[in-house]
This record gives structure tokens, sequence and C-alpha cells, in this order.
């Protein structure tokens, strides 16, 4: 019961006794590993009286971040806490990270393949426009114009969403 509410209120940590009457702090931990994503497992820090070495191997063996026993220093469960909740903030920017970087990578190319079969269009044509009418001409000229634009904005844009130094080195062929 109490790991699905984990599930639905997405805590940011987990602190839990192994011994509850309905279901031991054990099983919570199983059953949160069971139906989330182990990225999204909040740190999970049992607080227990349950001493015994057995007990606190089966707890770290389930992937428990911490088994702190009683009685305990509150300066040493604040550390605790304090240690689980920054290595979450690195994890999540770890994934935020990637993500950005995907997405940037994922924008960037499927729009370059765009714009490279139009650049590839345009360069067709330009051998032949000497023989546009001027106004054409001028069209035409206005066109690739707009294309560059946009490869160079497609470039700035997929950079500062993936901060990705690799794509501002790709250029239009």
């Amino acid at each position: 019961i109490g790991s699905i509410k984990a599930v639905k209120d997405r805590p940011d940590l987990i602190i839990s006794d192994v011994n509850m009457p309905e279901m031991d702090g054990f099983e919570m931990l199983e059953a949160l590993k069971g139906c989330m994503d182990k990225i999204l497992i909040p740190p999970f820090i049992f607080l227990t009286a349950k001493v015994e070495r057995s007990a606190v191997r089966k707890g770290m063996n389930l992937g428990a971040d911490d088994y702190i026993t009683k009685p305990f220093n509150t300066g040493e469960l604040l550390e605790a806490v304090r240690n689980k909740l920054a290595k979450r903030i690195e994890v999540k920017d770890k994934i935020v990270s990637k993500e950005r970087l995907q997405i940037s990578i994922q924008l960037h190319d499927s729009i370059q393949q765009l714009l490279v079969a139009s650049y590839m269009g345009f360069q067709r044509l330009r051998d032949k426009i000497s023989s546009f009418d001027p106004n054409d001409q001028a069209i035409f000229r206005s066109a690739f114009e707009l294309l560059n634009q946009a490869n160079n904005d497609l470039r700035a844009y997929s950079h500062h969403i993936g901060q990705n130094e690799q794509i501002e080195n790709i250029q239009v062929r």
C-alpha cells in the first residue's frame, strides 16, 4: 500500500522502517522496484531498530541507499538525507542533459535533411539563374538566403537545446 502511494506521489526521498504492520520495509522496496523504473525510484533510507547484520545486508542488497539503525544521531540522518538528495539531483541533471542532447540531435538531423534536399535543388538551378527573369533571379537569391538563414537558425537552436558543440560544426553542403 505504501509503495503505491510512493509511485503516485513521487517523493524525493523515502525513509522507512523495516518493521511495519501491513508490509515490511523490504517488501515495500521490492514493490517499488517492481513498479517503477530504477532511475525513478527515490533514494530509499531504512531507519530501523533491526540491527542484525543479515537485515542490513538484505536492505542494501535490495537497493536501499542507506541503512541507519536506532538509536540514531540526528546529524547522521540529516547528512544521509542531504547526500542522497544531492545525488538524486545529479542523476536528474544527467538525465535531463542526455534528453536535451537527444532532442537537439533529432531536431537538427530531421530538419537538416530537408534543408540539404532544398539546397541541392537550389544548386541545380543556380547554373540556370542567368537565364531567369530579373524578378525571378531576385526571388531565387532571396529564397537561397532564407535557406541559409534557416540552416544557421537550426544550428543555433539545436546547440542551445542540447548545449552540443558538435552541432555548431555541421554545415549544409
